[in-house]
């Protein structure tokens, strides 16, 4: 397998991690969104302000399972 310029796989190959953010302070949720979205490989698929809210964002953007 071909590696890519740092040593891992190539960008083509890489997989993006999914973040749901959850936390109650709005201001907080905010910039940690800001901070993770600008990092290489991660995006923020969804946010959250309690645990409900964090259940219904998980089940409409968990990725489908395979059977």
């Amino acid at each position: 397998m071909p590696l890519g310029p740092s040593g891992g796989p190539p960008a083509s190959m890489a997989r993006m991690i999914r973040v749901l953010l959850v936390d109650d302070d709005a201001l907080v949720r905010a910039g940690l969104s800001m901070m993770l979205d600008g990092a290489a490989g991660i995006t923020v698929v969804a946010e959250a302000a309690d645990g409900q809210e964090a259940i219904t964002a998980t089940d409409a953007h968990a990725p489908p399972t395979s059977s």
